[in-house]
């Protein structure tokens, strides 16, 4: 007779993202939602309408240069259904959520990464004591722990902190501020639910890893503080002049990276060349710039912290790697770049 053996419930906290950055939660699905819009038109239409009605506002973010650019539109008629995570059935919303990346080769500059339809009043944050506002997590929430994270980041628990940390320079220390303000803030688990799911927008559920709302926040605020202080250091190391400045000390392989390599950009058919090349027909001396950022890498940083570096920090999805090592990959984009 068959003996069912009970299955030992993992012990809250038994891991710590922060401290096993590799961690994949491959067992688990954090996503807290599904949504999906009536048909093809309904999509068309409702990202004609968002862009149309936010021009004078993406006319000023491909101007200004940083990060992804998160928009919510309401339309006049539901166009699509969606499901939350305590949801029994599916309801119909009119809310439409944009996501943009900066995306040269397009004649717009930009690209939709992401669109959907999201539940009413989902992104509208609540004044309270505590606060007015919330723009590092409404950003972080909005433009990488959005519907398809889990995917874009092939499962790594906290990689979009780490990008948002590259893509938003100007927002890490609010963000370790905000999560440390919200777990100070004294709200329940539930009034934290709402917060986190409702207000802000995250589509991710921290149970999925035996965590409470509070545990999750420490976790965000404790890699954002770590990449801070990991990428200061490196930076200091690299060009001691401009990291005291608070300067990038690799903008052009950044901004490479960021724009052709990052998560949700294709893979390039012919390898590192194709892209390398349309990177280096945008402005005069960038190719310069490349390659010295290149040698800055290859020269003062060792293969570990190349691969964090890449991995960790420039969230270089593996499946640009071509199955090479961080200084292999850096030498192809080298090869590349003096060839184009």
């Amino acid at each position: 007779m068959m003996r069912l053996l009970k299955k030992r419930r993992t012990p809250k906290r038994h891991w710590s993202p922060v401290a096993n950055p590799d961690y994949r939660a491959e067992r688990f699905n954090p996503k807290t939602r599904a949504s999906t819009y009536f048909d093809r038109q309904c999509l068309d239409t409702s990202i004609d309408r968002t862009l149309y009605h936010y021009r004078d506002r993406v006319a000023a973010w491909l101007s200004d240069g940083q990060g992804p650019l998160v928009l919510r539109y309401r339309m006049a008629e539901p166009v699509g259904w969606y499901c939350g995570p305590r949801d029994h059935e599916s309801g119909d919303s009119s809310q439409v959520f944009l996501l943009l990346r900066h995306f040269p080769q397009a004649r717009e500059g930009y690209r939709v990464h992401n669109s959907y339809v999201e539940p009413p009043g989902t992104g509208t944050v609540r004044p309270t004591d505590h606060w007015q506002e919330l723009p590092a997590l409404s950003q972080l929430a909005g433009a990488y722990f959005h519907e398809e994270w889990f995917e874009d980041y092939e499962r790594e628990a906290l990689a979009p902190v780490s990008h948002f940390s590259m893509e938003n320079p100007s927002l890490r220390l609010r963000l370790v501020y905000e999560t440390d303000l919200v777990r100070r803030s004294g709200l329940s688990e539930d009034a934290l639910d709402d917060l986190v799911i409702r207000q802000l927008g995250f589509d991710v559920l921290p149970a999925a890893w035996d965590f409470s709302y509070d545990d999750w926040l420490l976790q965000l605020g404790g890699r954002a503080a770590m990449s801070m202080e990991r990428w200061a250091a490196l930076a200091h190391r690299l060009q001691p002049t401009d990291s005291a400045n608070g300067d990038d000390p690799i903008p052009h392989l950044n901004r490479l990276f960021q724009q052709y390599f990052g998560s949700g950009c294709t893979p390039p058919p012919n390898g590192c060349p194709d892209h390398v090349a349309h990177f280096l027909r945008n402005p005069a001396g960038a190719k310069r710039g490349l390659l010295q950022d290149i040698d800055d890498l290859q020269g003062k940083l060792t293969d570990t912290e190349l691969d964090w570096l890449l991995q960790a920090e420039l969230c270089l999805p593996a499946s640009h790697w071509h199955g090479s090592g961080p200084r292999q990959f850096l030498s192809e984009l080298r090869l590349a770049a003096e060839q184009s």
